[in-house]
């Protein structure tokens, strides 16, 4: 059996140095009811930092995170992803946080399975 794959690209373009819980003016919406009941979501980014630094996948109605991600101290830009995490049913608005603030992020996106 086939695995579907879908992105929802949020940001494509290099930010750097938000200040500590600073979000990205870019927004997207996930709607659950688009995908079957057994899809996975997780966040992806790609990113760097001089010291570990955590991004979130932030939602934008309740300013809570769903999903992050840690750099590790390489500053090297790499490729992370989250655990799977669970969205809220029906259509929902997300944005990027910089827990951590003075972290430099190239990509982001919703993967779902």
């Amino acid at each position: 059996m086939a695995t579907i794959r879908q992105e929802i690209n949020i940001l494509d373009i290099t930010v750097a140095a938000f200040p500590a819980g600073g979000t990205s003016n870019e927004r997207v919406q996930l709607d659950t009811t688009r995908y079957g009941i057994t899809a996975t979501y997780y966040f992806e980014a790609v990113a760097k930092g001089v010291s570990a630094k955590t991004v979130a996948l932030n939602r934008v109605s309740a300013g809570t995170n769903d999903a992050t991600i840690t750099t590790d101290t390489s500053n090297v830009n790499k490729r992370y992803r989250s655990t799977a995490f669970t969205p809220p049913a029906g259509q929902t608005e997300y944005n990027i946080e910089d827990v951590s603030g003075g972290t430099s992020i190239i990509a982001a996106r919703i993967i779902i399975i």
